[in-house]
């Protein structure tokens, strides 16, 4: 989920369709495909957190230079 918010992927059903087509989101999901529900589900849940996670994820990739 924080990949895709960082490559401008938010949608649930964007998340659960790139498991299949990229790469990336593949290797990131260990060859999982969670449905969109479930991640629309997780993220209401913890909306609160992962907005926290994400801004540290930004503080350190500044930090690093990128």
């Amino acid at each position: 989920m924080l990949y895709g918010y960082c490559v401008g992927v938010a949608s649930s059903r964007r998340l659960e369709k790139r498991t299949y087509e990229d790469v990336a989101f593949r290797i990131i999901a260990a060859g999982q495909h969670p449905d969109h529900t479930a991640l629309a589900e997780f993220r209401r849940r913890h909306l609160k957190e992962l907005s926290g996670l994400f801004v540290q994820v930004l503080a350190l990739c500044q930090k690093q230079g990128w």
